[in-house]
């Protein structure tokens, strides 16, 4: 059994767009609302399998409801 964290956003997208350049993920199921990143081995041609899935903050399913907030002019 292999972890795959859930990550909350305020943008999927660009989210996703980011982990791609950074860390060489390929999406693996897009979306406006989920996303699941995966990985290409290349030096054994092969994917590894989904690492993690990305998820608008706020939105209800899979057993998820995010809620956040944060006082003063800066989000953490």
């Amino acid at each position: 059994m292999n972890p795959q964290p859930l990550i909350a956003v305020s943008d999927v997208r660009a989210s996703s767009r980011w982990y791609q350049a950074v860390l060489n993920f390929k999406s693996g199921h897009g979306g406006a609302d989920y996303e699941q990143l995966i990985f290409n081995d290349q030096s054994c041609s092969s994917t590894v399998g989904m690492l993690i899935s990305i998820r608008t903050l706020g939105v209800r399913g899979h057993g998820l409801t995010v809620t956040v907030s944060y006082s003063g002019s800066k989000p953490i």
